[in-house]
């Protein structure tokens, strides 16, 4: 537990080195160019810059530190029809948790100007789905779960790992959901030692995530999207019986390895 909060605080003292470096190259540019600078909007403008670069510090850090390999510890490749179900779920997933957070409204999203800003331009579109996603794959699943499970029982490590992740996302608006899903990651971690898994379900969600932002401003989740109570209710049903059925595919071990491409073999 001690290395896994230490992990934690080392990823946000890297986000504030990457934001202090970025803001740095802002000034010396403006100065370069303009002769001075206006910090006006500048926290905008090194967002995606700073996601960017925090995103190579902290994989530089994980990598020297041994959290990425042995590579069929973290990177264990799986069947084609494995990351299918994996995708279903995450999908089946990302419906139930919305449909129950949608009860919670009240919840304060501290952060909904600083992802509105982030999800204004390519670059924050690409941090947030894609390189955010990797990046917390490879620390939490790879790094944090993968050190629980040396010290606790399974239950017991996928239980601290998803309250790890819910209090890392600190935005209340963001802790619980993340907190559910992070049940789910540790312990499709635990079935298959690698994080692809993890990954594909992060990708989904926060590609979901931005797509709500950018195309439909006006919905405040994804169930806004469905209009009316009938059709979230029949999605809920569809949702829960695609859960259950991921589940059982999943949990069967003897599918999840790919023999002609597992490291293993």
């Amino acid at each position: 537990m001690k290395k896994a909060i230490i992990l934690v605080l080392i990823y946000f003292l890297v986000q504030v080195a990457a934001a202090l470096l970025c803001m740095g190259a802002m000034i010396i540019y403006q100065y370069a160019t303009t002769g001075s600078f206006v910090t006006t909007d500048m926290t905008s403008d090194i967002m995606a810059p700073m996601m960017v670069l925090g995103f190579v510090l902290m994989s530089l850090i994980l990598w020297k530190g041994g959290y990425l390999r042995p590579f069929n510890e973290v990177w264990n490749v799986l069947t084609p029809s494995y990351l299918g179900w994996t995708a279903l779920l995450g999908c089946a997933l990302i419906f139930l948790i919305d449909s129950l957070l949608s009860l919670f409204d009240f919840l304060p999203d501290i952060l909904e100007n600083a992802f509105e800003a982030l999800e204004s331009g390519w670059l924050g579109i690409f941090a947030v789905s894609v390189l955010g996603p990797i990046l917390e794959e490879m620390l939490f699943r790879g790094a944090i779960t993968r050190e629980l499970l040396k010290r606790y029982k399974p239950q017991h490590a996928i239980l601290f790992s998803g309250l790890i992740f819910g209090l890392f996302h600190i935005n209340p608006a963001q802790v619980v959901p993340a907190m559910l899903i992070g049940f789910v990651l540790a312990w499709l971690y635990w079935r298959t030692k690698s994080i692809i898994p993890g990954i594909i379900i992060h990708i989904i969600n926060n590609s979901l995530s931005c797509y709500i932002t950018v195309v439909h401003p006006e919905a405040e989740s994804l169930t806004d999207l469905f209009g009316g109570r009938a059709p979230v209710a029949f999605g809920i049903l569809i949702a829960i019986a695609l859960c259950y059925v991921c589940v059982m595919k999943l949990n069967n071990v003897e599918e999840k390895v790919n023999p002609d491409d597992s490291p293993l073999s």
